[in-house]
């Protein structure tokens, strides 16, 4: 089959309603971000930009905890609790930067069945909840790995952030900031 056809014959049994109410801005917004964080972090060259990323993720991470109002100790000790019994995770290659890539694919893939197959969101919660938990737990397994100190790395985030946007987000400094970064890319 050519492409034209191709494309022609998906377009039958592609979902064509989208059920936005099922999820909320927040949790989208969290996981599309760790999703993107997550492909910087695949790609990142130096420790200095690997610790940028995991803490650009947990940012993210924040989010989506805000989002479904998720218990940040619990979270912590459950994280934790994985790396110490981690002999399961390591179904993920590459424990624990394939992990993080691949559940953050998952975590995507939960909402899309939400927000395309209307799955109810009371069978997706403890996935969305699992998924972050270990990539939680990633992110500590390489901190550890590389004796950072996961504190100063959010510290390290928090005044990144302070700094792109001193009084609180704008659309036109992220834009300005995007345009620069696209330029330095070329």
């Amino acid at each position: 089959m050519d492409i034209s056809t191709y494309i022609k014959e998906s377009a039958k049994t592609e979902a064509k309603k989208m059920y936005m109410e099922n999820v909320s801005r927040d949790l989208l917004y969290g996981v599309i971000g760790i999703c993107t964080e997550a492909t910087e972090l695949l790609a990142a060259d130096t420790s200095v930009n690997v610790k940028e990323e995991l803490g650009d993720i947990m940012w993210y991470i924040a989010v989506a905890m805000r989002a479904e109002k998720i218990d940040p100790i619990k979270l912590q000790n459950d994280a934790a609790h994985a790396n110490i019994h981690s002999g399961w995770l390591n179904r993920y290659s590459d424990w624990p930067l394939g992990a993080i890539v691949i559940l953050a694919g998952e975590l995507l893939d939960y909402l899309k069945k939400v927000l395309f197959y209307n799955v109810p969101m009371n069978q997706t919660r403890l996935k969305i909840y699992t998924s972050i938990t270990l990539i939680y737990a990633g992110i500590m397994a390489m901190s550890i790995e590389n004796k950072w100190d996961l504190e100063d790395i959010l510290d390290e985030n928090i005044v990144k952030l302070r700094e792109l946007y001193p009084k609180k987000f704008k659309e036109q400094d992220a834009q300005g900031r995007a345009d620069k970064n696209e330029k330095n890319n070329k």
